[in-house]
């Protein structure tokens, strides 16, 4: 039964539609493969992740750890480069009446909102509080539920953080540079690493 939950539990968490068809416009972006067999790809790394947890949860936390420790990198360095001015970055974390007056801050303040707070993430968060080692007391029960608050605060920061910096950088090198015609991601990274004058 236990298994039949982990299969269930993985599949759902990877064949997320968001997921599918952004791990196969990525695959299409960076390694010109097709979009059907970006989606075959993504089917058979949850079976990577299936292995994982045979291994344990902490081999499958600390896999996931790293790639968003490579995302994190990549979004530092390029934001680097772009050289975004700080104190408009910083003033844009600060809530302002206009997100509610302006429909279109609204609409982008909702985006952000929804791509942090993904009702999967809290699943995945609530399942991994099951598979804790943790005294079945009372207090037992708290210091977990402690410590899954702290994860997912943690973890959903830093998407909020990782979201937010999609932003900075579109407004940095497209806003700032009189390019508003940037509609989607195809054209966002044909233009990205040109504007930004690296080839990686």
């Amino acid at each position: 039964m236990c298994h039949l939950y982990h299969f269930t539990y993985s599949f759902n968490v990877r064949f997320n539609g968001a997921e599918v068809i952004g791990t196969a416009i990525a695959l299409k972006l960076l390694f010109d493969l097709p979009l059907l067999w970006g989606a075959v790809i993504t089917a058979l790394d949850t079976l990577l992740v299936l292995l994982l947890m045979n291994r344990g949860f902490r081999a499958l936390e600390a896999f996931v750890i790293a790639l968003l420790m490579v995302i994190f990198a990549c979004f530092v360095v390029q934001i680097a480069m772009a050289a975004p001015p700080v104190m408009a970055v910083l003033g844009g974390f600060i809530p302002r009446a206009q997100v509610v007056t302006d429909p279109h801050a609204l609409y982008i303040a909702i985006g952000i909102i929804g791509a942090t707070v993904m009702p999967h993430n809290l699943y995945l968060h609530s399942s991994i509080v099951q598979t804790r080692a943790y005294p079945r007391t009372d207090e037992g029960r708290r210091s977990a539920l402690r410590w899954a608050v702290t994860d997912s605060t943690l973890a959903l920061t830093l998407a909020l953080f990782i979201n937010a910096s999609i932003l900075i950088l579109a407004a940095a090198v497209f806003h700032a540079n009189g390019r508003f015609d940037v509609e989607d991601i195809e054209q966002a990274h044909q233009l990205l690493a040109p504007m930004l004058g690296v080839g990686l």
